[in-house]
């Protein structure tokens, strides 16, 4: 992630830059999201079972 935000703060190519956000959005956004799930449910106080 952290070649990525690099990626991100030193172009100026828009294709490099819609690039990394593609990038991004596949191999982190499942997994942020299901973070904020559980972490949501956690503090609700909700079980899993």
């Amino acid at each position: 992630m952290l070649v990525d935000r690099d990626l991100m703060s030193h172009t100026c190519d828009f294709a490099r830059f819609e690039a990394v956000i593609i990038n991004i959005r596949t191999r982190y956004m499942a997994v942020l999201e299901d973070l904020y799930l559980r972490l949501g449910e956690e503090m609700l106080g909700v079980d899993g079972a």
